[in-house]
């Protein structure tokens, strides 16, 4: 299983034309996106792009299963910034996501390492070094969308 890591910024004439087209960046915008919790399964491998994430498979209208953070404005020169960080279990591999968005990237990246470093406590446990992708940007005269996605897997309907 590989889940797939893929952030964008949009522009648009409305702050949903701008997460539409950030979505149409990274190859996820023709899916019903359902949001996920914040698990990591053991088996799974975590693959970060760039830019764009792969075709994921299924067709126009199918599920995609995802964790994703995001954050929209329509004000001039405001900022929007969001990103995802994770670690892993050291013993077991399996893992954990946390979905944050801000209007820096600097408290972005501090309440990821907050948090997951919450949830290692909670949970007791050792894990690996917090990774994280962050994505982020200004608005000019248009409306403006930050986002990441961690896309686990499509699927079509019953």
């Amino acid at each position: 299983m590989k889940i797939h890591i893929g952030s964008a910024v949009g522009k648009g004439s409305t702050k949903l034309a701008a997460f539409d087209d950030a979505l149409l960046k990274m190859g996820a915008a023709n899916y019903n996106i359902l949001r996920l919790s914040s698990i990591i399964p053991a088996e799974a491998e975590i693959v970060v792009h760039t830019d764009q994430v792969p075709k994921l498979g299924g067709k126009w209208g199918d599920k995609i299963y995802a964790v994703y953070a995001e954050l929209r404005t329509d004000t001039h020169n405001d900022e929007v910034w969001a990103g995802i960080g994770w670690c892993r279990n050291l013993e077991t591999n399996e893992g954990m996501f946390v979905e944050h968005h801000g209007r820096n990237e600097e408290t972005v990246r501090n309440d990821i390492i907050d948090t997951l470093t919450d949830m290692k406590q909670n949970r007791g446990i050792e894990t690996t070094d917090i990774e994280m992708q962050v994505v982020g940007g200004k608005a000019d005269s248009k409306a403006t969308c930050a986002i990441v996605i961690a896309a686990y897997q499509t699927e079509g309907w019953k």
